[in-house]
């Protein structure tokens, strides 16, 4: 009996002596155990944070089932498919999930990211604290700074976050080296959650209809990850496989007995189509969504636009693209390699692009609105 016992204690010792937390993870059901002393700790330490306490509560911690936690992470992130910063999300939920102070559970990312090998900063100012990883991407809108010649981003990518007055923590524990790395092309196997969402528009004067799947769960992901810059990144990052079987087949169907010039004409339709509002007047600021965000979304404006029509030439016709930013008219529109002699067009190392515009209804391959001139492109941004 003895025996029966001491076995079942060396394989179920967190269930016995811990705890088991569950949450939601984007439809996945986590569940992580965990040795309960990690969250039985003296709430007096912080009644004012000061590197003192930070450094009494990051070594209780690391005292209390690090490296079991870390490996139940590592686990389900590589079973998730995710990248670094997905598996910062996933640890990021399990601390949300537990009942504890807001600051503690920032000084048990900063630990466990930190014995994960993450290069990271814990910043500290009285009441509050915030975490930032050494990242490979500058994103837009994101609160971050540079530290000895790398920049560091705020891991929840929560704007409201400053950096202002805040002081470094100087941990003596070995620091990791890793830099969160955004991989874009790194779909994670979320369970599909799919909803289909019918769009209607009118090319010349005929009603044509396409129903496109989204992946929910991918969405709402994607929506998570800051702006980047637009570039040929967008035209994949995040992208479900539901979503671009659905929306190339639907056009593929539209496309028949037609030439090409019109089904570039339609698939330009189709973009103007979509209702518009600025990002700022919904997020207060740029925010760049890719093609499944932009058809998922109410609104969309002129660079989710381009990458949405940048993608579906792509993808239907092989086409190459350029994006042209018209800094002075605070708007983005496309050039395609596509028959450029025959229409206007612009001249890109040694190609020559056919100016299109997918935001302002009533254009066609080859037009360009008037009010913006070939001298005031101030950036052209390769796409494909």
């Amino acid at each position: 009996m003895k025996k029966n016992i001491f076995l079942i204690f060396l394989i179920f010792p967190c269930y016995l002596f811990g705890k088991v937390n569950s949450y939601n993870f984007y439809g996945e059901k986590i569940e992580i155990s965990f040795n309960d002393s990690l969250v039985n700790y003296n709430s007096d330490y912080l009644k004012e944070v000061n590197s003192a306490t930070i450094n009494d509560l990051s070594n209780y911690i690391y005292r209390y089932d690090c490296e079991s936690i870390i490996k139940q992470l590592k686990a389900l992130s590589q079973k998730l498919n995710l990248d670094d910063i997905g598996y910062s999300f996933l640890l990021q939920d399990f601390t949300s999930s537990l009942s504890i102070d807001e600051n503690y559970k920032n000084i048990i990312n900063y630990c466990l990211l930190k014995k994960s090998g993450y290069n990271v900063q814990l910043l500290y100012l009285i009441h509050e604290t915030a975490v930032y990883d050494k990242v490979n991407y500058q994103f837009l809108h994101s609160l971050g700074f540079f530290y000895n010649g790398d920049y560091y981003c705020e891991i929840s990518f929560d704007k409201n976050k400053e950096v202002k007055d805040m002081s470094r923590f100087r941990d003596l524990n070995l620091n990791g080296s890793n830099s969160f790395k955004l991989e874009p092309n790194k779909k994670p196997n979320f369970k599909s959650k799919i909803i289909n969402k019918t769009i209607s528009f009118i090319y010349k004067e005929k009603t044509m209809n396409v129903t496109i799947k989204i992946n929910e769960q991918l969405k709402l992901y994607s929506d998570r990850i800051p702006a980047m810059s637009v570039g040929k990144s967008y035209l994949s990052a995040f992208i479900s496989n539901e979503f671009k079987t659905s929306i190339i087949n639907q056009f593929k169907v539209l496309f028949q007995k037609n030439d090409t010039t019109t089904n570039l004409n339609i698939l330009l339709t189709f973009c103007q189509s979509l209702p518009y509002k600025d990002d700022r007047e919904i997020w207060g600021q740029d925010r760049i969504f890719n093609p499944e965000q932009t058809i998922s979304s109410d609104f969309s404006d002129c660079e989710d636009r381009v990458l949405l029509f940048s993608y579906l030439i792509k993808e239907i016709y092989g086409l190459k693209s350029v994006a042209l930013n018209y800094a002075d008219k605070d708007h983005l529109n496309i050039a395609i390699n596509y028959n450029s002699k025959k229409f206007d067009h612009i001249s890109y190392k040694m190609n020559s692009y056919t100016f299109c515009e997918p935001t302002s209804k009533g254009y066609i391959i080859g037009q360009q609105r008037e009010d913006l001139p070939k001298t005031g492109i101030e950036d052209v941004i390769p796409l494909f």
